[in-house]
């Protein structure tokens, strides 16, 4: 007989750093799951010993539920026992224990994928530099866990790459941030050379990869799809980030471009500034490569949208997407380009669209003023490349926004 009563626990944290990193997850088979990609593999949720899809999947989506709303073990257990059991056929020996493992494991990821997401935030990381292994401590807490729980060292020690939790399996420890002047800092002391299990232990990467229709059998990514809450929204993430928003504000009204490269979970990867009298931005080799598949955003100092150079430097670098950050009648906004799912148009597609888009906009502007519309200085320029930059996205599939920043404050300093 099986229980499916866990240890009285607190329903786990929610927040919205792991939930996201785990719907960015497929779930799949094993079968599936050998024949992709290593960075497809990645980015992939599966169960060992599982051959049925639609077992996967429920997981998945209890799974998910858990994240999202704090529920415990005990309600994981509950949801996918009967589905589990009927695919394992009395084919695995303690059951309960192999559902906490696969619970464990899959939120303990996600949760740790949040916490590092959150010191790594450019607003976060300068005050909390160093960074704590922080183990449950009680009768069920493994020897591993023990050694290293406590360890203190700075946020960057290399150490790191191998020793962040989750570092086996159903491991519940975690990491914490400390200020430079936590006494726990000050009265650290070596680091443990005990080692994770195989297969854990690894500090997550900067995760800027969203899943793609192409990289999974048609089966698996029709599943994923049905799944309401699977994460297709590349940008709504970025959109928020406190430290994109911050850094388009700051920009705003510059009366030289800025530009900076921010990865799709918000966090800043390079800054761009002119150089000399150069009125436009050159990035080098190494910062073209880490534009590829991120957001790319820079002020227009005159305030226009997209140029025909941003056109063509979003399809060259491959961008995720390329914003525009403009003063419109006191309020900061950012217009964005963002890549269609089939790709960026050749940069010869852009040219005739952009000539066509041109001649659409010159008429548009003309007709204005033939009905009586007078624009004050600048106006007409700035209407014109807006409708410019609408038709050119139009004509060539491209999705064309805009976004509204905030009020515009004047800052005396700037130039």
């Amino acid at each position: 007989m099986i229980t499916l009563d866990a240890p009285t626990e607190s329903p786990p944290p929610v927040f919205e750093e792991a939930l996201r990193w785990f719907r960015g997850r497929v779930p799949m088979t094993d079968a599936a799951f050998a024949a992709l990609s290593v960075e497809a593999q990645r980015r992939a949720f599966t169960l060992a010993g599982v051959a049925a899809l639609t077992v996967v999947s429920d997981v998945w989506r209890s799974l998910d539920a858990t994240l999202a709303a704090g529920r415990t073990l005990r309600d994981f257990k509950r949801d996918v026992a009967p589905a589990l059991l009927g695919e394992w056929q009395g084919s695995v020996a303690a059951p309960a224990w192999r559902m906490e493992v696969i619970f464990r494991n899959a939120t303990q990821r996600a949760y740790v994928h949040g916490r590092v997401e959150q010191l790594r935030d450019p607003e976060v990381a300068p005050l909390r530099p160093f960074w704590m292994f922080d183990a449950v401590g009680d009768a069920r807490t493994s020897a591993i866990c023990t050694a290293l729980d406590g360890t203190v060292l700075a946020a960057s020690d290399p150490w790191w790459t191998s020793h962040t939790p989750p570092c086996h399996h159903a491991c519940r420890s975690t990491i914490r941030g400390l200020r430079a002047n936590d006494p726990r800092v000050v009265a650290a002391g070596p680091a443990p050379d005990t080692e994770a299990q195989a297969g854990f232990g690894v500090l997550p990467e900067a995760d800027d990869w969203i899943p793609r229709e192409g990289d999974y059998p048609a089966d698996v990514w029709a599943a994923y799809l049905s799944n309401p809450q699977a994460y297709r929204v590349p940008m709504s993430q970025a959109r928020e980030s406190s430290a994109l928003r911050s850094a388009e504000t700051r920009i705003a009204g510059r009366s030289r471009e800025i530009g900076y490269i921010f990865s799709r979970d918000g966090r800043l990867l390079s800054e761009i500034t002119q150089q000399g009298e150069t009125t436009e931005l050159f990035l080098t080799e190494e910062e073209r490569a880490r534009a590829a598949g991120a957001i790319f955003t820079h002020n227009h100092p005159r305030n226009s949208s997209f140029s025909a150079g941003d056109f063509y430097e979003s399809s060259a670098l491959d961008v995720h997407q390329m914003r525009a950050v403009v003063i419109r009648e006191g309020r900061i906004k950012a217009h964005s380009l963002t890549r269609p799912s089939g790709g960026w148009p050749p940069v010869a597609r852009l040219r005739d669209a952009y000539q066509e888009a041109d001649v659409y906009a010159l008429e548009a502007v003309r007709e204005m003023e033939d009905r009586g519309r007078v624009f004050a200085k600048g106006e007409a320029r700035i209407i014109a490349s807006e409708i410019r930059a609408r038709r050119m996205a139009e004509l060539t599939g491209i999705e064309y926004s805009t976004e509204d920043i905030g009020e515009f404050v004047a800052d005396p300093a700037a130039s």
